[in-house]
């Protein structure tokens, strides 16, 4: 997978839908800028691109060719059992559900039409990765532990009671055991029996909490009955829910035996003949013996401390760390022998060999080791040391001792390696063994034999003899080496045996080759060098060019014909430079320049150059060598931009050294000041924790500066005391030369704000899910005042609505601190104020000052500034305050975040109620089938029967007295079917109305009626809002049954009313007891001529409409219909 160390976050798509997944990914993106998403349709190739390792999470649909989401889940969880899996599936079950829950799956999401589910997606995506990663880096934590306390050089134990829980190898070791068969063992078992009192009183004091740590000593006892002192060091714990013990313990004797051989190398350290250093990981110097101190004439101890450039030239140190890093990278293996010269305390080079080694802890590089033998008179050197250096083990060469009769009786390490054995395995050996095991070529021995018979007879005047041959190690490669042997005598000068002094000079005559093949490349790439360069030789003190390259004639402008045989100085050295002789003198000294100068071109421009010279060896007395001009000049510009974003920097930045693991101040910037209100003169020099760290954050400054101390970059939110309080930092802390006194830039940004906003748009998320659970519009619009109240600190604010035929905004809910400061929120009518203008603009607004404001609703408010915004097309959120220029940018992005949200959740909810609605008018609809079919099946039934009846007379009688009687029962049919159908086509609603004079409507319908004689009293009635043809069809149904039931000469009356209108007669009246069945289908009190449903029909019309109807009995006995909650358009009267 990606690396859980970056922020970002990558995540596979797989869904066989191309379109609907680029979609996805896009909203994916756009809702978190730290996913990175890519798309892949076929299953078996995503699987393929997870085996990659690329990606932090899976997205998969569920239903795809050949396969489904759950067995892509099943195929990726065989080698990635925890990667994060979110199935995001257009087909959601129960089952389904549970399904992908048990084979573990991370998420389970349905898709919906709602754009908001990307962000809920991505933000369970990212919470899914962050929970995976942060398993993934806690496993590795425990790996880490669990390794460091397995390979623990001290044994480890964990004690329940008196039984071993847990013991590390080392305890194994120690006590003789097997690991597994220490486990359930009782310590007494391993203790002598003597000390089983005090082992169980220590016990006892540490499980009762009498004392938190002990130290101890027993004695212990293997499991091979040995009995050896044990050191014993333990605390208590809790350990898997219980009371434990966990300790260390030692080996006393093991100890004792290490720090005696401890003490015994020390002593050779400084008692070894030849010159030996120890320097750290810096390169400086921790220890030397009296023999490396006298040979650089230095008292001892005087170079502790020093840096190894003291007493070493600068070329030789460089080429020593590059040996050391060849060793830490694996491409040499320590020790190995490089010649170097070694510099006095009077400046006296000596030419020596120094066989290199490296230090290690814990496999952490440590340091150095150095042995150095002096090359100038080696021989003279051998032959005062003699036996002595033959036991020096360090030594770079293989020695060995062989006795009168041909037996190995001593040797070194390295010589016995070098042969390919252990040095135990020669030891007591003939030297035959390595003529045996071809490790010496035949001939090696009579050699011997004859060279030294020669030394020990006299038969030479020297005392040592020199032979090469060839040595095969075993299982190696041949190589060349030189054998120095020497003969040992006795104090009586008797023969007792030889030194032999075995050397490779392989890698010698193969480096030598190479530098004479190095002194030729150099002297070609003295040609092709990209830096500006120059051969000088000195005369009379002034630097003369010998040889210019061709980059120096770039650079500088100067061809070498021009130059050769001038002084350097009198072309490149600006007037008013008088440094130069200073560097000569320096350079005649003997000294290897490094410094940064700035010299002039042919053509008067300045640059500033980094000066090196590297010397030539010469027979002459004049120095020569070479002078490296590296032009710095961008650097130096480049750190004078450094200097100054320092110090003008927004950001805080400290500089501090560390002494005894506490930051001091070295200099501090001025935002640093501004910002903390120290000055610099305050706190330079100074401890800087104990100036901005708060009460109850020393210990997380402590372990910042622990990380900072061992080289570790930091960069962490921190909270630290400043001139305001304590405020929020991100702190960026970079370490430079880490170690005792080490340089570290902190820079300090302030976040407190954008912590703030953070806590915030937190707070702002969970607000938006209960926004998105309200059910109805009241509901989202109270959350919206709370949030905005308890979430933006907004204490005066109102939510308005569009009403009145879309030309007035009013409020439709708002807090109790804008009720306090406005009292009855206004109402603003197309056009008026502040209000308006950003609704039909559809642009947020800030005003600092709502009173400087032309187009103000009110001069004389109480507000002061005003943070307006519009919430789709239909709502407008307004927030107020009495303080002039209260709201920020962050106000208003929050507050359009909340206003995005109320949108999205109103239209749910919008789309929710007109679902209800759609669902309740489809019941209706429902019974009004059912009752339909009812009506059609009963009332056609009889008049059917009768038609029937009275067709089957006509046949059987042939008398046209039963033809009328047939006609009317057709008749009845057909009123009967216009009557249904009429009903049949009434909608739940009207869907668009429009003001109607309602007395031309009330005319139309009494002239649509066939009403005989009767007559229509028609009053002031109001023009109202409704379908002009469904209100005429209304009428005339009352009408119709008002001339049915009333009589031919009945009077019917229209007239006005508060809320409405009515419709009454004077005829009959109504039954008594059938009010409540007068709007049922098909109810009629007259058989012969009423169909029962007209009045149904003027029901529904009303209830289209929004209208409420109610019967009464009228003035005079008569039918009264009432309707209200009629839109009035021009009310003229009330009845």
């Amino acid at each position: 997978m990606t690396n859980e160390g970056d922020s970002a976050i990558s995540v596979l798509l797989v869904d066989d839908e191309r379109n609907f997944a680029v979609v996805v990914a896009q909203q994916l993106t756009r809702a978190g800028e730290s996913l990175s998403v890519d798309v892949e349709t076929d299953p078996g190739a995503a699987v393929d691109l997870i085996d990659a390792g690329a990606y932090d999470c899976v997205v998969s649909d569920y239903e795809m060719p050949g396969t489904d989401g759950l067995e892509l889940l099943e195929t990726v969880r065989e080698d990635w059992p925890d990667l994060p899996f979110v199935l995001f599936t257009g087909k959601g079950s129960e089952e389904i559900a549970s399904d992908a829950i048990s084979a573990g799956v991370t998420e389970y999401m349905q898709k919906t039409t709602n754009p908001d589910q990307f962000r809920v997606l991505a933000n369970r995506i990212r919470n899914a990765v962050e929970k995976y990663r942060t398993e993934q880096e806690l496993e590795r934590a425990e790996n880490r532990y669990r390794r460091l306390v397995e390979q623990n050089l001290t044994g480890i134990y964990i004690v329940q009671g008196d039984v071993v829980e847990y013991a590390n190898p080392k305890v194994a070791e120690v006590f003789g055991y097997p690991q597994d068969e220490l486990l359930g063992m009782s310590v007494f078992d391993l203790v002598a029996e003597e000390d089983h009192d005090l082992l169980r009183e220590n016990i006892d004091k540490r499980e009762s909490g009498e004392v938190e740590e002990l130290n101890y000593t027993v004695t212990g006892v293997r499991k091979n009955g040995k009995r050896f002192e044990l050191e014993v060091h333990s605390g208590r714990i809790d350990y898997e829910g219980e009371s434990a013990l966990i300790g260390t313990l030692v080996d006393v004797d093991e100890y004792e035996a290490y720090e005696r051989e401890r003490e015994e190398y020390r002593e050779l350290f400084e008692t070894v003949g030849d010159p030996m250093y120890v320097l750290d990981d810096e390169g400086y110097v921790e220890k030397t013996n009296r023999a490396m101190a006298e040979m650089l004439g230095y008292e001892t101890g005087e170079l502790i401390g020093s840096h190894a450039s003291r007493f070493l030239p600068d070329d030789d140190v460089e080429a020593g760390e590059r040996l050391l890093q060849s060793f830490l990278g694996g491409d040499s293996e320590p020790p190995e022998t490089v010649e170097v010269d070694f510099v006095t305390a009077d400046g006296e080079r000596i030419p020596c060999e120094a066989n290199l080694t490296i230090l290690t802890d814990d496999g952490s590089f440590r340091g150095s080791v150095g042995v150095v033998r002096v090359i100038a008179d080696r021989k003279e050197r051998e032959r005062e040391l003699e036996e002595y250096e033959t036991i020096v083990e360090t030594a770079p060469d293989g020695v060995f001792i062989v006795d009168e009769s041909g037996t190995i009786v001593s040797g070194n390490r390295t010589g016995a390696a070098f042969m390919g054995y252990e040095r135990d395995e020669l030891i007591g050996e003939s030297y035959d063994r390595l003529v045996e095991d071809g490790v010496m070529p035949e001939r090696f021995v009579d050699e011997y034999v004859e060279t030294v018979d020669e030394l020990v007879a006299g038969e030479t005047d020297r005392r040592k003899a020199k032979l090469e041959t060839t040595v095969t190690p075993q299982a190696g490669i041949e190589r060349t080496c030189e054998i120095h042997i020497a003969p040992l005598t006795g104090k009586g000068g008797e023969f007792r045996g030889t030194v032999g002094v075995v050397r490779d000079v392989t890698e010698r005559t193969t480096v030598e080759e190479a530098l004479r093949t190095e002194r030729d490349r150099l002297s070609a790439l003295f040609e092709n060098i990209p830096e500006p360069t120059i051969v000088y030789e000195y005369d009379d003190g002034e630097p003369i060019v010998v040889q210019t390259n061709d980059t120096f004639e770039a650079t500088f402008g100067y061809d070498e014909e021009t130059l050769v045989g001038d002084s350097i100085d009198e072309h490149i050295v600006p007037e008013d430079d008088d440094s130069a002789a200073d560097l000569n003198e320096r350079v005649l000294e003997g000294e290897r320049l490094d410094v940064e100068i700035e010299r002039e071109t042919a053509d008067g421009e300045r640059r500033n150059f980094l000066l090196r010279n590297a010397p030539i060896s010469t027979d002459g007395d004049q120095p020569k060598g070479y002078a490296i001009y590296t032009d710095i000049t961008e650097r130096k510009q480049s750190e004078e931009r450094v200097q100054a974003l320092f110090r003008h920097s927004m950001d805080c930045i400290v500089e501090t050294r560390y002494a005894d693991g506490e930051p001091i101040v070295r200099r501090v910037n001025g935002a640093f000041e501004e910002t903390f209100g120290y000055d610099a003169e305050t706190v330079v020099g100074e401890p800087l924790d104990e100036f901005i760290v708060p009460e109850g954050a020393e210990a997380e400054a402590s372990g910042i500066n622990d990380r900072i101390a061992e080289g570790e970059p930091v960069e962490r939110e921190v909270t630290r005391r400043t001139a305001d309080g304590e405020r929020d930092f991100l702190l960026r802390a970079i370490p430079f030369d880490v170690g005792e006194g080490a340089w570290t830039y902190g820079v300090y940004t302030d976040i407190t704000e954008r912590k703030q906003r953070e806590c915030r748009l937190s707070a702002l998320h969970e607000a938006t899910r209960e926004l998105m659970d309200a059910t109805s519009r009241a509901e989202v619009a109270e959350t919206c005042i709370e949030a905005a109240n308890s979430v933006l600190g907004l204490e005066v604010v109102s939510l308005y609505e569009l009403t009145d035929g879309r030309s007035t905004l009013s409020p439709m809910v708002s807090t109790e601190g804008a009720e306090r400061l406005f009292g009855n929120l206004p109402e603003f009518e197309q056009g008026e104020g502040l209000a308006w203008r950003v609704f039909e603009s559809g642009k947020p607004l800030i005003t600092d000052d709502v009173r400087s404001e032309p187009e103000v609703y009110n001069d004389e408010t109480a507000a002061r500034s005003e943070l307006i915004l519009p919430i789709g097309e239909r709502y407008l959120f307004m927030a107020a305050s009495t303080e002039v220029g209260a709201f920020d940018e962050t106000d208003r992005t929050l507050a359009k975040v909340l206003a995005s949200n109320v949108e999205a959740a109103m239209e749910r909810a919008e789309r929710e109620s007109l679902l209800r609605e759609r669902e309740q008018a489809l019941l209706r609809q429902n019974e009004r089938l059912e009752e339909f079919a009812g009506v059609v099946s009963h009332d056609l039934r009889s008049p059917l029967t009768v038609a029937k009846g009275n067709a089957y007379l006509v046949r059987e009688t042939g008398e046209d007295a039963h033809l009328d009687e047939l006609e009317a029962a057709l008749d009845r049919m057909e009123q009967l079917i216009d009557d249904l159908l009429t009903l049949a086509r009434q909608g739940e609603s009207v869907d668009e109305t429009e003001p109607v004079p309602t007395a031309d409507i009330v005319e139309a319908a009494w002239r649509s009626v066939d009403t005989a004689d009767a007559t229509l009293d028609l009053g002031g009635v109001d023009d109202i809002e409704a379908d002009s043809g469904r209100l005429q069809q209304l009428l005339e149904n009352l009408f119709r049954n008002a001339v049915e039931h009333g009589g031919e000469d009945v009077t019917v009356g229209v007239g006005p009313m508060t809320g409405g209108f009515y419709v009454e007669d004077d005829g009959v009246g109504l039954p008594d007891g059938e009010y409540d069945r007068l709007f049922e289908t098909g109810f009629t009190t007259d058989q012969n001529h009423g169909t029962g449903f007209g009045l149904s029909i003027v029901e529904q019309i009303a209830e289209a409409h929004g209208w409420t109807i109610r019967v009464a009995e009228s003035d005079e006995g008569g039918a009264r219909f009432e309707f209200t909650g009629v839109e009035q358009t021009n009310v003229t009267a009330e009845h």
